[in-house]
């Protein structure tokens, strides 16, 4: 094997020297998610995580990217614990509708809502004639009961009047998004409230629990927005207050998620 070229060498130092662009880079994006942890408003925050899931392809159907399927801990979890098909299933923080497509397609009947207008109104265009097995509405956890329709109309939907929804889930990791421990039980509470069943409940966890646990363990990421990172202790807590019970706990086992239902 022969040794490199001087040309070859000029341009191997000159992509290691690159790295200080990776540097600086990390300094900025660091400097940048304090900046906006420190001075971002709640309205600051529903605005960007609103305008960062919309502007990304794999939150749209239809795009190349889009992915419709369960993950695999969620298909084992929706199997074990759901009741059948044609049950009826709440889905709060949709997004593009990952979860309610892939139900749907199982034969459930699926109510989803999400507070991006523009992936709300996506998704509702993905349903075809007179479709009763997928309804779309817009709206955060914190609106809840009360919903609106996507099509401009912004009627208003109490779900109270509806019958109780036989299981429930919050989409992918939403839970993390509410951004305070009061708005967190409160959403549980409302899922509840709405539903006979399980609710599926996915969050992000800390990397590392040793850390000092007074941390608030409040991230952003241009991806993803604003995120918090939930303890063991801090999920088992939000539950009890929010007057729901445990069904299964996975911490530390893949993703991490509980199924609760109301007590």
């Amino acid at each position: 094997m022969s040794e490199p070229s001087r040309i070859v060498r000029l341009l191997a130092r000159s992509l290691w020297a690159t790295r200080l662009v990776d540097r600086v880079y990390g300094k900025f994006n660091t400097l940048r998610s304090r900046l906006v942890l420190h001075w971002g408003t709640d309205s600051f925050h529903d605005a960007f995580n609103d305008l960062t899931y919309s502007g990304q392809p794999a939150y749209k159907p239809g795009a190349a990217t889009f992915n419709s399927d369960l993950f695999p801990w969620e298909s084992r979890l929706i199997d074990a614990h759901f009741p059948k098909p044609p049950a009826t299933v709440l889905i709060g923080g949709a997004g593009g509708g990952r979860e309610a497509l892939a139900l749907e397609r199982r034969g459930y009947r699926i109510v989803a809502f999400e507070p991006a207008e523009p992936l709300a109104a996506a998704l509702h265009r993905t349903r075809t004639g007179d479709n009763r097995s997928l309804e779309i509405l817009v709206g955060r956890y914190q609106d809840l009961p009360l919903l609106t329709s996507p099509n401009g109309s912004r009627t208003s939907i109490d779900l109270r009047q509806r019958p109780r929804f036989d299981a429930a889930m919050m989409g992918w990791a939403s839970f993390s998004h509410i951004r305070s421990d009061t708005e967190r039980v409160e959403a549980l509470r409302q899922m509840g409230a709405l539903t006979n069943g399980p609710i599926l409940v996915s969050y992000f966890s800390p990397m590392d629990e040793r850390g000092t646990s007074s941390s608030p363990r409040e991230s952003f990421a241009m991806q993803v927005g604003y995120f918090r990172q939930l303890s063991e202790e801090e999920i088992r807590a939000a539950i009890a207050q929010a007057g729901l019970e445990i069904v299964l706990l996975r911490h530390d086992d893949g993703w991490p998620c509980a199924v609760v239902r109301r007590a």
